[in-house]
Order: structure tokens, then sequence, then C-alpha cells
């Protein structure tokens, strides 16, 4: 740009090196630059209005003109002050002070007059960055309803699964993405459509679920997160790149079914846009490859329904439980699936004429995969309690027998909780051992007291140590167990109905039984949730007789 003589920008005296610059927005301007502009125009006029000191905005048009602009202003004789306005990524303009007359400016008014002007801009600085912000969600919600569009109108898997991938690259700062399958097994990972980067370049095409941290990591919470430091996680990575990101693909049952990576050359933390946007397209995955299923294999659906209603004959859909174990106590369950099958398992198994095992457990997720998870566990438990195991009581040794049994048989992210007691109607003493299950009650003296938890849950961990507990039940006492199905239900207002809601429940009076306490409960329970729920529900309830007496052993 060349030195002319022309108008000062701010009072409109001749001054040299200064050209008039055109300060309306552009045609295709958004609609939220616009209500920005017109929000720091009047921003402008009340300042000058309210200080006497003329406030002028000028916008920058186009960014290679942003320092010209700025140099003007250095070089303006009449500018007193001026201070940048941006929306966290671009430039939009320039807050300037100018005097009215030419005269030389009151300094110790312009100090004060300068402060307010920052602060001023500083605030409209933040407006700026929220404007902008709502336009990039307002983008990002279009683009991904179009996404969205996309895949319900196409058949072919790949092509969309590719345009999937496209979009993640597209919205987020992200140089490559790549997705990963999960096979039937639930125990390794295949490389199946990737973006920004070579499929070739993706390391561990074909991965071991066990061997891979940070997707079982994704697969257990969600997503995580890996950056390469000094090159100790480098095979995890693509070459170039210093960080990553992984998204478990989750169907609507809970159930995994892959994972999406997210890599970058550059060593940050993502934003929670960014984050957001790769959930949002983990989900789209899901729907499509869900789709797929019901859209293709319709007659393996129609053979699994077979089979599962099959197994619900086996497995009945509610399970009811009135056992009296001997004229000492009496006990009721009830176990209910929300599906076909399920995952909860309640057994009462007695061992001689005293002595009874109780078993309850929740196994992780719902329906099949759940329901086979349990019934190793319920195997294993009968195994143990009826073929002569040396000693029942020692808890702590069969709940180690039976983790090391589901690790070997199960992927890690597969586990489930159990309480495993015994309890002996002479003495009272029931011993029992918890592995990551909700706490049972034990209810005396009109109090209610959580027993104790003893370990991590089955499955986990292959040499998981586990403790023992014991209480003492006396007349009238009772032992109430649950799995997080009747806790965690939830009423409208998505209140859980918690083991609070278990005791105000009981009426001292009318639960003279084990039947009428857990009736209690499960009217009580019908009441919070109003019929709704969507988790399975076990309930158990062994009560001490009234005139029972400690025994000697």
């Amino acid at each position: 740009m060349k030195a002319v003589a022309t108008r000062s920008i701010l009072t409109g005296r001749d001054v040299i090196v200064i050209q008039e610059l055109p300060i309306s927005a552009e045609p295709n301007a958004t609609t939220s630059v616009f209500d920005t502009l017109e929000l720091i125009d009047d921003a402008c006029r009340e300042f000058s209005r309210t200080t006497g000191w003329p406030l002028r905005f000028l916008r920058v048009p186009h960014a290679q003109r942003c320092q010209q602009i700025q140099d003007q202003l250095g070089a303006d004789p009449d500018c007193c002050w001026h201070s940048t306005i941006d929306d966290g990524v671009d430039r939009i303009g320039f807050l300037a002070i100018g005097t009215n007359d030419g005269s030389r400016p009151n300094l110790a008014a312009l100090s004060d007059v300068c402060d307010f002007a920052e602060a001023l801009a500083e605030l409209l600085r933040r407006i700026a960055t929220v404007h902008r912000a709502l336009d990039q969600h307002t983008d990002d919600v279009s683009t991904l309803a179009d996404i969205s569009r996309h895949a319900h109108s196409h058949d072919s898997l790949p092509s969309v699964l590719q345009h999937l991938l496209d979009a993640a690259v597209r919205l987020t700062g992200f140089r490559g993405v790549a997705f990963f399958i999960l096979d039937t097994q639930a125990t390794h990972l295949k490389l199946r459509a990737t973006s920004g980067i070579a499929s070739e370049d993706v390391p561990h095409a074909e991965r071991t679920l066990l061997n891979e941290p940070p997707d079982l990591a994704a697969l257990l919470d969600g997503h995580t997160r890996v950056q390469v430091h000094d090159g100790s996680d480098a095979g995890l990575l693509p070459a170039q790149m210093s960080m990553g990101m992984c998204f478990r693909v989750l169907q609507s049952q809970s159930a995994p079914l892959g994972i999406l990576w997210a890599y970058d050359r550059r060593s940050r933390v993502p934003s929670d846009r960014e984050c957001h946007v790769l959930e949002s397209i983990a989900t789209q995955i899901a729907g499509v490859l869900e789709r797929v299923v019901l859209r293709h294999d319709s007659g393996e659906r129609r053979r699994l329904h077979r089979a599962m209603e099959a197994a619900a004959s086996v497995q009945m859909h509610e399970r009811k439980t009135d056992q009296l174990i001997d004229p000492n106590c009496d006990v009721a369950a009830v176990c209910s699936s929300c599906d076909e099958i399920g995952g909860d398992l309640c057994e009462v198994i007695p061992i001689d004429e005293h002595r009874t095992v109780i078993a309850i457990g929740d196994a992780t997720g719902h329906s099949v995969p759940a329901a086979i998870i349990m019934s190793s566990v319920r195997g294993c438990v009968r195994a143990l309690t009826n073929n002569g195991f040396a000693d029942v009581e020692d808890t702590v040794g069969i709940m180690r027998q039976i983790n090391s049994a589901l690790h070997s048989i199960t992927p890690g992210h597969v586990f489930m909780s159990l309480v495993f007691g015994v309890l002996d109607s002479r003495s009272g003493r029931f011993v029992f051992t918890n592995a990551g299950h909700p706490k049972p009650l034990h209810y005396a003296s009109g109090r209610f007291h959580e027993l104790a938890s003893h370990g991590v849950l089955l499955g986990v961990v292959p040499d998981a140590e586990y403790d023992s507990s014991e209480i003492h039940l006396r007349a009238g006492d009772m032992l109430i167990a649950f799995s997080d199905g009747i806790t965690e239900a939830r009423n409208r207002s998505s209140g859980m109905f918690r083991s609070e809601g278990i005791a105000s429940a009981f009426d001292p009076q009318r639960c003279g039984s084990a039947r009428n306490a857990l009736d209690a409960i499960l009217g009580h329970l019908e009441t919070h949730t109003q019929g709704s729920r969507d988790d399975d529900r076990t309930l158990l309830v062994v009560r001490m007789a009234d005139g029972f007496e400690v025994r000697p052993v």
C-alpha cells in the first residue's frame, strides 16, 4: 500500500499514510457476526457518550489486512489507544480512541479512559468468542444431521462408514481416524476403515483386546487418550503421530461393537467439542452397524429368537423361592429379568440339616451375554457346594476358585459381582465373602446395618485377593440381599430407590415372615417406579424365627 495523503480514520483530519478503511460487514457474514458487530457499535456509542472520548470500531475486512490496519493505527497521531478484538480464533477488528479536535490529550484523564476501554475490549472479546462457539455448535449440529440422513439413505456399509470417518476428520482437528470392529468372541479387534491416514500406517491392524490397554480402557470407561512423550508408547500410534484418543462404539443394548481411534501429530489436549463430535460419530457408527444386522441378518435373528425362547423356558422369566430351611428360619426370594433371560443369580442351596449356602450376584450387561456369564458362575457355585468341597464355609477359598475360573474363560471386560455365604441355623452364624456386589443389609433391633465388601468383581484379576466377615442373627433378625436392579431403580424424577427405599418399606408389625417382608419391599418398589424397569431385579430375604435360640454346635 502506498503512502498517500488522506484523512485520519478516527478524526477525519488530513494526515499522511492513513487510508479510509471499509468497516461494514461483508454480505456473506453469518447472523452471529452481524449480531456481534452491532453489539460492538452500540458499545462504542455508549462509551463515547459516557466518557466524552470518541471510541471507534474498525472491522478487519480480510485477514491479510490486519497488520496493515494495526500499523496505520500506530502511525495515526490522532489515535490515543487501540486494542484488537478477536473471537478466540480470528481477529475481527480494532477498537481505537482518538481526539475530537486534534489537541493534546489530558494524560491523566486518558489513562483512566484507556483502562475503561481495555476492560470493555476484554468483555467484547469474550462475547465474540461465545458467538463463534454458538456458530460452531450450530454448524456441527447441522453437519451431524446431514451425516445421519446420509447414513439412513445408503445401503452400502463401506460407503456409510467411510462417510462417517471422513466427517470425523472434517469436524475436528485430528489428522486421521480409524475404526476397529470387535469380533463375536469379544477378544480381538480388526481394522475396518480409515480416513486421513492409510490403512497400512495404522499399527496392529489385528490386535488382541487384552494386549491393548487403551482399547480395553475405552470399552470400560467410554474413551481414553494416549499421548507419546518419549517414544515408550509409539507402538500404539501411527508414525509421526504424537497423540491419539480411542472411543468405544456401543450398541443400544450396551454391548461393545468396536473402537474409534483419532490421531494427531500435535501433542495436545483435545477440546470438549472434539470429544463430543467423536462420541456422536461413534454412536452413529453403532447405529449403522445395528441397522445392517437388522436388515441383512433377519433370518439369523429369527433363529436366535427361537433359541432365546428355548433358553427362557429353562431360565424362567421370573423365579420365586419360598423354602423353609428349618424351623429356625425361613427364606423368600424373587429373581426376574427385564428380557427373556438375564444375568442375575440367586441360589439357596441346603448343604446339610443346618447349613445353607446363599449366593446372589449380577453379571455385566443384559440378556444373553449376561446370562452366559451368570450361568458359568452358577455352575461353579453348584459344583463347589454339591460335590463335597472340603470346607464349604471357607468362603474366601470358594470365591478365589470362582474368580479364577471366570477369568480363564471370559475376556477382560466381562465380569460379575457375587455375595457367597453360609448360614448355620443352629448358631445363627452367617459367614460370607462379597466380591463387588451391593452390600446386603442386616435388620436387627429395628435398625439396618450394611454388611462388608471384600474385593473386586469376579473375572477382572486372575489372582484377586478376598476376605470374609461373619455376623450372628438373633430371633426376628433379617438378612436382605439384592441386585442393583432394586436399589438403582428410578422414579419419573430419576430418583433411585436405594437401600433407604428398602428400609422405608419395613413395618415391624407386618413383616413377621420373609415372604411378608419381601412383598412389602416389592410393593414399595412398584410404587416408586410406577411399573417401569430397565434392569434385572433380584431380592432375597432370610428371617430368623421369633422363638429362635442359639444351640450348641
